[in-house]
């Protein structure tokens, strides 16, 4: 048999490959770590430890992020609360984020109505915002107009309130 012969194991009916030299010196090396690691109960990497970095511009970087998203959605959030009970095609024009937040509620609605019902009332999933949706008896085609777009589909009277804790 050459060495590069592949070996047949009978049991599991599968062919095995021999273990190249790199594989082989890999698995000694790992294993005189271990060796290491149960005598000792440590090992420490060969050469210079890593050096402690100042990570307090990043997290600058990311409490600013977080808090400019925070603005963004409460700005969005604003945006979609309605004055009352509102047509989807009287909605004005919603910016991308705005009408992200919007597609979420509206799935989330539209989720929770039961077949055959024409009312839904749900709250969002931070509990922050009521979104009550009802569907408009042959009220024909509703167009929102986004930055990036046109949204249609069934028309619907929509009333998104600010949820006040008591």
């Amino acid at each position: 048999m050459s060495s590069t012969a592949p070996i047949h194991d009978q049991r599991n009916r599968r062919c095995l490959a021999r273990p190249s030299t790199r594989n082989v010196l890999a698995r000694r090396a790992a294993h005189s770590h271990l060796a290491q690691l149960r005598k000792t109960g440590t090992y420490e990497r060969r050469g210079q430890p890593n050096q402690v970095r100042d990570r307090s511009a990043d997290r600058d970087f990311l409490r600013r992020q977080a808090e400019h998203e925070a603005a963004e959605t409460t700005e969005a959030r604003r945006q979609l609360r309605t004055q009352g009970p509102t047509l989807l095609s009287d909605l004005d024009v919603l910016d991308p984020r705005a009408f992200r937040l919007f597609l979420a509620m509206l799935g989330d609605a539209l989720a929770a109505r039961v077949p055959g019902e024409v009312e839904v009332k749900t709250v969002t999933s931070d509990g922050t915002l009521e979104v009550r949706l009802s569907l408009v008896p042959d009220g024909g085609t509703a167009t929102i107009r986004t930055v990036d777009g046109l949204l249609t589909g069934p028309e619907h009277v929509i009333e998104i309130t600010e949820v006040t804790a008591s």
